[in-house]
C-alpha cells in the first residue's frame, strides 16, 4: 500500500486545530463605508469546500453593488457606497451563513464515521454538491434583486436568496426585470454618455 509507506516516511504529524466562527452580526460599518468580505467576513471550515468560491462570489456581488448603486439615478452621491455595501450584505448573508452550516455538516460525517458501514455504502461520505450553492449565477442574482434589496426596509424572501434547496433562482419571477445583458461597465459607460 503506497499510503502506508508515505506515512511511514512522516517524521512527525501536527495535530491542526480547524476552528469555527459563528456568523458576524453584519459585514459593514456603521457608517457603511467599509465592510468585510471572504475569510474576513465568513471564514469557513476546509470540510465546507467553499471559501474560495464564497469570496470570489463576495467580489463579483460587491463589484456589481458597486456599479449599480453608482448608476442608479435615484441614489444620491453621497449614499452610492453605503447603499451598495449595504445591499451587497442583504444579498450575501443568507447565502454564506447557509454554506459555513454546509461545512460543520460535512466535518461531523467525516470526523464521527463508522467505516464498518462506510465499506457497505461508501456513498455515505460523499461529498454533498448542492445545486444551490454549484450552479449559483452571483452577478445575474445580484441584478435580479437590485431594486428589491437596495431599498432598505424591503423584505427579502429567502428562496430569492439562493440561501438553501428551496432556492428560486433557476425560475423567472414576475416581480423581477429580466437580467441586463450589459457588464456592469458597459451599463455605467451607457448611462455617463
Amino acid at each position: 500500500m503506497p499510503e502506508r509507506r508515505q506515512v511511514s516516511k512522516t517524521p512527525s504529524c501536527v495535530d491542526w486545530k480547524l476552528v469555527h466562527r459563528e456568523p458576524l452580526p453584519t459585514w459593514i460599518t456603521p457608517s457603511g463605508r467599509t465592510c468585510l468580505l471572504g475569510d474576513a467576513a465568513h471564514p469557513f471550515l476546509p470540510t465546507s469546500i467553499q471559501g474560495c468560491s464564497q469570496a470570489i462570489e463576495d467580489g463579483c456581488a460587491l463589484a456589481t453593488c458597486l456599479a449599480l448603486s453608482h448608476a442608479d439615478p435615484t441614489i444620491s452621491p453621497h449614499q452610492t457606497v453605503p447603499t451598495a455595501l449595504r445591499t451587497y450584505e442583504r444579498l450575501r448573508y443568507e447565502r454564506v451563513k447557509e454554506a459555513q452550516k454546509g461545512g460543520a455538516k460535512v466535518r461531523d460525517m467525516w470526523h464521527k464515521v463508522d467505516w464498518t458501514k462506510v465499506r457497505q455504502n461508501p456513498e455515505l461520505i460523499k461529498l454533498p454538491r448542492a445545486d444551490w450553492l454549484m450552479l449559483h449565477d452571483c452577478e445575474r442574482s445580484v441584478r435580479r434583486l437590485w431594486r428589491h434589496a437596495s431599498v432598505e426596509g424591503t423584505p427579502l424572501k429567502r428562496e430569492w436568496l439562493a440561501a438553501g434547496p428551496e432556492s428560486d433562482e433557476t425560475l423567472y419571477r414576475p416581480e423581477f426585470p429580466p437580467t441586463p445583458v450589459l457588464t456592469p461597465k458597459e451599463e455605467l459607460d451607457r448611462r455617463l454618455q
